[in-house]
């Protein structure tokens, strides 16, 4: 049961932020998949578990983007903060 929460939260991390990457524009949504692919050697999907990769590179090559795109993931993660693996990719993703 355990291994098919843990999927459960990974793909709504991952919806999320591919949803709110998409908002900002196609061009920046591929351009943050090559990122992750070029600098980090993993997928989206990975975020959930690493997400300081995501907030590395809209930090670094998106600037203001960064601070849009971490308010809407976290409004739109909010109402699943009470699963422990929300909270955590929650807390990591401002760090």
């Amino acid at each position: 049961m355990f291994e098919d929460s843990d999927k459960i939260y990974k793909a709504v991390v991952s919806l999320t932020v591919e949803k709110d990457l998409r908002k900002t524009g196609k061009i920046t949504y591929e351009k943050v998949i090559e990122k992750l692919s070029n600098e980090y050697y993993c997928y989206l999907t990975d975020c959930h578990e690493h997400p300081e990769y995501l907030n590395n590179i809209l930090e670094k090559f998106f600037g203001n983007i960064h601070n849009t795109v971490m308010k809407s993931i976290k409004k739109d993660l909010e109402q699943f903060r009470e699963h422990e693996p929300i909270t955590k990719f929650l807390e990591e993703i401002d760090q």
